[in-house]
């Protein structure tokens, strides 16, 4: 996260909720990015996954839009609303300028989340090469009030046998280590552990240090997932 962009999400965050709340959000912000900095590393391969229809898919639509005029208005308007307006207004504008892709979930007429993937080339250095038939997913939120109606496992599947019948060939997504919550939400997906990893980059180019070690090595198609920069690996498993 650039520094610009943390100091203008602390303002934000201050003005809707004062001092006291702010220097217990920074605090808290501080000691996960010192020390509990972990990432856990999930794949799928898709040609693996099974054709099988969610029948919990009844009354939940998903919308997948590619460009950012096409993100219907009061999507767009609970996309702004839910975090600081003008970082999510740079976000969008980027993401889409990457090639990015935005999915929505829809609970009759209202919108209960979204999620976002990418084919080849994610959005920052990653912890190995993407090919043009890897896809990542990234940034998932489910609005609180819909929040314990298992919708971002749905989310996630749905879109996976989706892009499996397009061609690609495996998925990668990841959550901080102390997100306990949106593990298990991923645990209840078609994605299986890769890793625990921590990642610095300097200079563009990504250090990877592999703490523990869970894959298949056919899920990254070599010995040992490489970023590209310098590794360091110790597999515990």
């Amino acid at each position: 996260m650039g520094r610009y962009n943390l100091v203008e999400r602390s303002i934000g965050f201050y003005r809707k909720n004062g001092l006291q709340k702010t220097f217990s959000r920074g605090w808290l912000s501080l000691r996960r990015m010192v020390w509990q900095s972990e990432m856990v590393l999930f794949y799928t391969l898709l040609g693996e996954l099974s054709d099988i229809k969610n029948d919990q898919l009844y009354s939940f639509k998903i919308e997948r839009i590619k460009r950012e005029e096409d993100i219907p208005d009061l999507a767009f308007r609970r996309l702004l609303n839910h975090w600081n307006e003008t970082i999510m207004r740079r976000h969008i504008k980027e993401r889409f300028g990457k090639g990015a892709v935005l999915w929505l979930a829809k609970l009759g007429k209202n919108y209960a989340g979204f999620g976002w993937s990418i084919i080849g080339t994610p959005i920052e250095p990653y912890f190995f090469p993407l090919t043009d038939t890897d896809i990542h997913f990234f940034n998932f939120h489910i609005f609180p009030e819909y929040r314990g109606r298992g919708i971002n496992p749905l989310l996630v599947n749905h879109m996976l046998l989706l892009l499996k019948q397009e061609g690609l060939e495996r998925a990668f997504i990841e959550t901080h280590a102390w997100n306990k919550a949106e593990i298990r939400s991923i645990e209840k997906t078609y994605f299986h552990k890769l890793g625990e990893v921590r990642k610095v980059t300097i200079f563009g180019k990504p250090i990877v240090y592999w703490s523990k070690i869970s894959f298949q090595e056919r899920a990254v198609g070599q010995k040992c997932p490489h970023s590209g920069g310098d590794n360091k690996i110790n597999d515990s498993q």
